[in-house]
């Protein structure tokens, strides 16, 4: 039993060998350049997250740790960075396993979260070396890790568990307000905890519970963190400065931006090749056609990857019709900046693929019932809300890839749920037989 225990844990020691060779030849660029100079300027680091809360960002939390990182060997991020990565797995195949997973199969599912994490990372690669290995890495997948690390924690010990005073959850409550603030210390992160909570209250009254007294606490704290983001002077100080790569935006109205955001997530969609979209699309259509076993419903579940698959295939062999047309359409201003062709044209896309998405989830609800089918709408709202806020930055067309890192987590978490349930009904159907 031993050996087994052991065996389900090798697609994890896989998953580290393969980060640590991708990480080997990675190196400081960008952003990381830039704070190795603050280290260089500095040989405090506090004082200079001071100053930097009063003129440049709110961040100090991820930027404490960035910075710690930069001054030592850049060794120390690439094993903790590939660990980071690793344990996303690992809580993801301990965090569904309950609901999803089938009992004794741990070695598949510890596979599937492996390779859909690999996926995910291979995804987001262009967008983390965008600007700095280290400082994108902190800044945006570390607190996914502590996101996805604080929910486990939260379903795991405290949802529906009586309080009790003991070391063990001590350390369980420290590292809870840990994650916690790391996470919020992002804006986009931020977002989630905020979405994630009010469903859980929400969820709380639905059910007519008595509301956990932690998550009272953590609402708290999500409100601290909020504070620390909406009333540093350094991000009213980095707006202006940020203005230059783009002079117009201040006069953009709200639905401007809201165009800017929903035009930038459907580019992403049809014109980005991003593999886990695709991967997350294909499986979506796939899983609609098995529970269903009508091909009229994997079909019209099936129409958002068709139109992603084959969109981003010509953009891949540089077919110039299919390139100008997503180029003129999607404008630095918009959709609706464009002419009214382009508009009709890529809002009737828009809208099938949305409401062939829609269609999928309501199907899921009719077979597999609504849990399921609300922990994947759930999952492609979060990835949708995160991703659409890069309309309200003015470094919208310079950080656009790093935004969507936020959403490609969102669907590598609702491609693990779908391939496990899919796993299991096969495996439920032979047992049958």
């Amino acid at each position: 039993m031993k050996n087994i225990k052991y065996i389900d844990y090798l697609p994890f020691i896989i998953l580290f060998i393969v980060f640590i060779l991708i990480h080997l030849n990675l190196k400081q660029s960008g952003d990381d350049l830039l704070y190795a100079q603050v280290i260089l300027d500095y040989n405090d680091i506090i004082p200079e997250l001071i100053k930097r809360y009063y003129e440049w960002s709110s961040r100090i939390i991820i930027e404490f740790n960035l910075l710690t990182l930069i001054y030592l060997p850049m060794k120390v991020w690439k094993i903790l960075n590939s660990v980071i990565l690793v344990l996303i797995a690992v809580f993801t195949s301990k965090f569904f396993n309950n609901s999803y997973s089938f009992k004794n199969k741990e070695l598949i599912n510890n596979t599937i979260s492996s390779i859909l994490v690999l996926i995910f990372f291979l995804s987001s690669y262009n967008a983390i070396a965008s600007s700095g290995w280290i400082s994108v890495s902190l800044n945006y997948i570390w607190p996914l890790f502590f996101l996805i690390l604080h929910f486990y924690l939260l379903k795991k010990y405290i949802l529906n568990k009586k309080l009790e005073f003991s070391i063990k959850n001590i350390i369980i409550y420290l590292i809870l307000v840990y994650s916690l603030f790391f996470t919020c210390n992002h804006e986009q992160g931020l977002v989630c905890f905020v979405i994630l909570y009010g469903l859980i209250i929400i969820y709380y009254l639905y059910k007519n519970k008595k509301i956990n007294s932690t998550i009272y606490l953590m609402i708290f704290l999500i409100i601290i963190s909020g504070l620390i983001i909406f009333l540093a002077p350094g991000n009213s100080e980095r707006y202006l400065i940020d203005l230059r790569w783009f002079p117009e935006f201040v006069n953009l109205s709200f639905i401007n931006k809201i165009d800017i955001g929903l035009s930038s997530f459907f580019r992403l969609l049809i014109g980005d090749n991003s593999i886990i979209s695709l991967v997350f699309l294909g499986i979506f259509g796939i899983y609609n056609y098995i529970i269903s076993k009508n091909i009229k419903s994997g079909i019209i579940s099936s129409i958002p990857f068709i139109i992603c698959f084959v969109f981003n295939i010509m953009v891949l062999f540089e077919v110039k019709t299919i390139i100008n047309l997503i180029v003129t359409a999607n404008t630095s201003y918009g959709l609706f900046y464009s002419d009214l062709g382009h508009i009709l044209f890529f809002i009737v896309l828009y809208l099938i693929i949305t409401i062939c998405i829609l269609y999928g989830i309501i199907n899921i609800k009719k077979y597999k019932g609504e849990k399921i089918a609300l922990t994947i709408l759930t999952l492609l709202s979060l990835g949708f809300i995160t991703s659409i806020t890069v309309g309200f930055t003015p470094t919208v067309w310079t950080s656009r890839g790093r935004m969507f890192i936020y959403f490609f987590i969102f669907l590598y978490f609702g491609t693990y749920i779908l391939i496990i349930d899919l796993i299991n009904k096969k495996l439920n159907e032979e047992n049958h037989d």
